[in-house]
């Protein structure tokens, strides 16, 4: 088991936790299980558990994934790490260390005073965000403005995770930055 942010993250050799039916994996919110994936969903077998640089990570002996053949490592990718279960996916070449969920990228980066979203090569005005620092802490929220910016001048130098939202809090898209 792991903690990422304020979440609690377990596999095992369970296929329910909490009444919840789950695919070996599951996590705890502080009121509610969830399941990450469905009964089944890791063949052969899923094992260890880690987060590295505020992504969490799982391995065992699977080699598949739901529909996707996968090579016994899976990254969760996209959503919000509190208010949705998503969907594990495979690492390959496609992930270089530029690669962000949901094609968000902000730019420059590193920034000193402002980044400007970008999502599916388009600005992002006038949307709502949040901002994590590296150990999952709220560290900022707002509106991007009319150019798709956002000042992170007042963030201390470090690495930050931006996720941007639709006016409902449903996750539009997630983005990782460095501070200078």
């Amino acid at each position: 088991m792991v903690w990422l942010r304020d979440t609690l993250h377990v596999v095992g050799l369970f296929g329910r936790i909490g009444g919840v039916p789950t695919g070996r994996i599951a996590r705890w919110d502080g009121q509610r299980w969830c399941s990450l994936v469905p009964p089944d969903y890791f063949y052969p077998d899923i094992g260890p558990i880690g987060v590295f640089r505020d992504t969490l990570y799982v391995g065992g002996s699977f080699t598949v994934a739901g529909p996707d053949s996968i090579n016994r490592v899976a990254q969760w990718v996209a959503g919000s790490y509190v208010d949705s279960c998503q969907v594990f996916v495979g690492l390959g070449p496609e992930y270089a260390d530029t690669h962000e969920p949901n094609g968000l990228s902000l730019h420059p980066d590193p920034a000193e005073e402002v980044v400007t979203l970008i999502q599916g090569g388009r600005p992002l005005p006038g949307v709502p965000y949040v901002v994590h620092d590296a150990l999952g802490r709220l560290v900022g929220s707002g509106r991007t403005d009319v150019v798709s910016t956002l000042d992170v001048r007042y963030l201390v130098p470090g690495a930050y995770a931006v996720t941007v939202l639709n006016d409902q809090g449903g996750v539009l898209g997630q983005g990782r930055m460095i501070k200078h």
